[in-house]
């Protein structure tokens, strides 16, 4: 059985944490740019799409983390997606008052 140690370790691992900070940037970044970017467009778009471009863009041009970038904005458009069909609110009601 491992040691609780072994965990801790392997949380504190600098690999683990620049990844892990990879894909919350990547995720961040598709916050940002709805946030900047929605406005300035003539037509509504979908919140998805900027979880989409800021992964694509990421896994494309970015040569370290692109794959962890991606991940970022799948769970974005993931987050976006749920929160269109109301799965999100069923899921935070769940808990009640």
């Amino acid at each position: 059985m491992p040691e609780l140690a072994d965990s801790f370790d392997a949380l504190t691992d600098e690999d683990t944490v620049a990844r892990s900070a990879a894909v919350a940037g990547g995720y961040l970044g598709s916050s940002m740019a709805q946030s900047t970017l929605e406005g300035a467009a003539p037509f509504d778009v979908p919140n998805e799409l900027f979880g989409v471009a800021v992964g694509g863009l990421g896994y494309a041009y970015a040569p370290m983390y692109g794959e962890e970038i991606l991940m970022g904005g799948v769970v974005y458009t993931l987050d976006a997606a749920a929160q269109r069909v109301g799965v999100k609110q069923s899921v935070t009601n769940l808990g009640g008052n």
